[in-house]
């Protein structure tokens, strides 16, 4: 999880839902810094965090990857689009970047070498399944009003060819959110926050015959989905960041002179 030291600044938590009980794993102190969105491995022994450490500005992020207990920080990748996902065995981090105004997918050794190039086939990574069979992943189709429209699709393997699962049109992703679903462990769902008017809602697609099924109703509120999406371990849950909206419009007197 994410937290905050007594400073007011970002930093990265654990949480023992068990207990209660909490524990610091970075110590940024910068406030030229941001960090966050944390992402367990697989084996629990890692987590990948993404920063803006080292970046010329706070519009590209780098990946960075820490040790369960807080040690050894270190940069994997200097800048990428998107969320990194983990591969199944801890191994590979995937991640997207931008090259000629094309999304690329590549795949990068945790140990930070070179990363190995997946598909450039305007491939934003999604996810990926847990036996490494499959790699779902979007791609972006910009309208003449600017706005993006999405297909999902599906690769076996990897870097083969792939069929697509579903199109969401643009008017139902949230303009501040990166669309990336993510998979359950059995592989049959991806959950994903889509706009529903002003309102953001959970929605699982089927990765078997593409049909979609609504996780949550928060209407008449106007909530807000941020980031991405987490199972429970048994897939009986979903992990989401929500909010709530609201709006008054007020008079405030008293602000200057009167004349």
């Amino acid at each position: 999880m994410s937290g905050w030291r007594n400073s007011r600044h970002g930093n990265v938590w654990v949480l023992d839902l068990s207990t209660g009980a909490s524990r610091q794993i970075t110590f940024e102190s910068d406030p030229h810094v941001s960090i966050g969105l944390p992402m367990w491995s697989p084996d629990g022994n890692k987590i990948a965090v993404v920063s803006t450490r080292e970046q010329p500005n706070w519009n590209t992020l780098g990946v960075w990857v820490v040790d369960s207990d807080g040690s050894d920080l270190h940069r994997v990748l200097s800048q990428i689009s998107g969320y990194p996902t983990w591969s199944s065995d801890g191994k590979w981090l995937y991640s997207s970047s931008m090259l000629h105004d094309t999304f690329q997918i590549s795949k990068t050794p945790v140990n930070g070498r070179t990363p190995v190039l997946v598909r450039n086939d305007n491939a934003c990574v999604s996810a990926l399944a847990a036996d490494g069979s499959v790699l779902y992943y979007s791609v972006p189709h910009l309208n003449g009003n600017g706005i993006r429209d999405y297909e999902i699709r599906a690769a076996r393997p990897e870097n083969g060819s792939s069929v697509r699962l579903v199109q969401v049109t643009g008017d139902r992703v949230p303009h501040w959110q990166v669309l990336q679903p993510s998979l359950s462990h059995d592989g049959r769902w991806l959950a994903l926050p889509l706009a529903d008017g002003a309102t953001t809602n959970l929605y699982l697609l089927s990765t078997v015959d593409g049909s979609w099924r609504q996780a949550t109703d928060f209407s008449p509120r106007r909530t807000f989905t941020v980031r991405r999406v987490s199972w429970s371990s048994d897939d009986h849950a979903l992990y989401a960041a929500v909010g709530d909206g609201d709006a008054d419009v007020v008079l405030i007197e008293g602000l200057f002179p009167v004349r």
